[in-house]
C-alpha cells in the first residue's frame, strides 16, 4: 500500500519524481517500494515492536475515521457525483465506522497518540512545503478567482 501511496503522490507532484518511477519489467513503482521497505526495516530493527505495532494501529484507526467521514461528506457536498456502488444503510454506516473507529483509537495510549500526532503533522509540512512548489494535481483545478469576480 505504501508504495503505490508514494508513488500517486510523487505523480501528482507532491513528492519527488524519483519516486514515480515504474519497474520496466514488473511494472511496479520499484523506488517508492525499496524506500518504503527500507525504512520498515530500519523501524523494526531499533524500534520496539509494542510500540510500532500501536503507532501502526493508530495510523489505520485514523485513516479509517477519515475515510469513512470522507464518504458522507462527498455524498453530501457532490450528490450530482457519478457513484460506481450504492452506499448501504445511507450515511448510517460510514457514521457508525467512524464512530467506532475514533472509539478504538481512544483506547491508544496517550504516549503513542502523541507520537502518531508528531509524525503526522511533520509529514503534513514536508507535503505541503514540497507540494506548494511542485504540484501538478493543483494546477489543473479550475480558478475560481475568476467565478468570484462575476
Amino acid at each position: 500500500g505504501q508504495p503505490r501511496i508514494l508513488y500517486t503522490m510523487a505523480r501528482d507532484g507532491l513528492l519527488p519524481s524519483p519516486l514515480a518511477r515504474i519497474h520496466p519489467q514488473y511494472g511496479t513503482p520499484h523506488v517508492a517500494t525499496v524506500i518504503s521497505g527500507a525504512g520498515c526495516a530500519i523501524a523494526g530493527g531499533f524500534l520496539p515492536i509494542d510500540e510500532l505495532a500501536d503507532m501502526c494501529s493508530a495510523g489505520t484507526l485514523v485513516a479509517f475515521v477519515f475515510c469513512a467521514a470522507s464518504v458522507v461528506a462527498l455524498r453530501w457536498t457532490q450528490p450530482n457525483a457519478p457513484r460506481p456502488f450504492k452506499l448501504p444503510c445511507g450515511p448510517l454506516l460510514p457514521l457508525l465506522s467512524a464512530l467506532s473507529c475514533g472509539g478504538l483509537a481512544c483506547t491508544i495510549t496517550a504516549q503513542t497518540m502523541i507520537r502518531f500526532a508528531v509524525w503526522s503533522l511533520l509529514g503534513c509540512v514536508v507535503y505541503l512545503c514540497y507540494g506548494v512548489w511542485y504540484s501538478q494535481s493543483g494546477s489543473r483545478l479550475p480558478d475560481s478567482s475568476s467565478e468570484d469576480s462575476e
